[in-house]
C-alpha cells in the first residue's frame, strides 16, 4: 500500500512541480486506501454471500433467470410469483457515479481525519470531492461509464450528496374567500 504524504497540504512556498507530485501522492495513497476497504467489504460480503438466498429474492422481484441456473432440473416450474392486480415489480436503482463519488469523498475525509487529524481543506485547495472524482475516472476510464465519469464535477457530486424530495413540512395553501358580488 502507498505511503500518505507526509503533510495534509503541500507547503506555501512549494513550486508547481512539488505540488503536483504531492498531489500525485495523495492521489494514489486515498486510491489504494478505498481500493483496501472495497476489498476488505467484498471479503466479508463474500463470507456471508448464500447464493440460493440472493437468487430467491431476485425470483420475487421478476428476475427467476439466477434460480433457473441454480436448480437446471427445477428451471421449467421457477417461475416470479403472481403480483396483486395494480401491482408492479419494483424498479432496480440506477447506477450512479455520482453516487460511488459520494461514498468516496466520505471515506477520503475519514482517511484524512484518521492520519492528519483534519479533514476539510482551505477553498483554494482540492477537495474530497475532486479527489474521489479523479478516483472514479481513473477507475471507470475504460468502461461504458467513461462519458459519464468524464462528465463528473464537483458540484455535481456535492449535489448528488444532497437527499432527495422536499425538506420540512409541506406548506398549507391559505383558504380563498368566496368573492362577493
Amino acid at each position: 500500500m502507498t505511503k500518505p504524504p507526509p503533510t495534509f497540504r503541500p507547503s506555501r512556498n512549494a513550486t508547481e512541480k512539488q505540488k503536483r507530485d504531492w498531489d500525485e501522492k495523495m492521489r494514489s495513497w486515498l486510491a489504494d486506501a478505498i481500493d483496501h476497504q472495497q476489498a476488505s467489504e467484498m471479503s466479508a460480503v463474500h463470507e456471508a454471500f448464500d447464493k440460493s438466498r440472493i437468487a430467491i429474492g431476485m425470483a420475487r422481484a421478476g428476475h427467476p433467470e439466477w434460480l433457473r441456473q441454480l436448480y437446471p432440473h427445477f428451471a421449467d416450474c421457477i417461475h416470479s410469483p403472481p403480483l396483486r392486480p395494480g401491482k408492479k415489480r419494483p424498479k432496480q436503482k440506477q447506477f450512479r457515479l455520482a453516487k460511488i463519488a459520494v461514498q468516496f469523498a466520505r471515506r477520503i475525509r475519514a482517511l484524512w481525519q484518521k492520519q492528519y487529524g483534519q479533514k476539510y481543506r482551505m477553498h483554494d485547495e482540492k477537495s474530497a470531492e475532486d479527489f474521489a472524482i479523479d478516483i472514479v475516472r481513473e477507475w471507470f476510464e475504460h468502461s461504458a461509464y467513461a462519458p459519464e465519469a468524464a462528465g463528473l464535477t464537483a458540484n455535481v457530486v456535492k449535489d448528488a450528496a444532497k437527499p432527495s424530495g422536499p425538506s420540512g413540512r409541506p406548506k398549507k395553501k391559505p383558504r380563498r374567500k368566496p368573492r362577493a358580488k
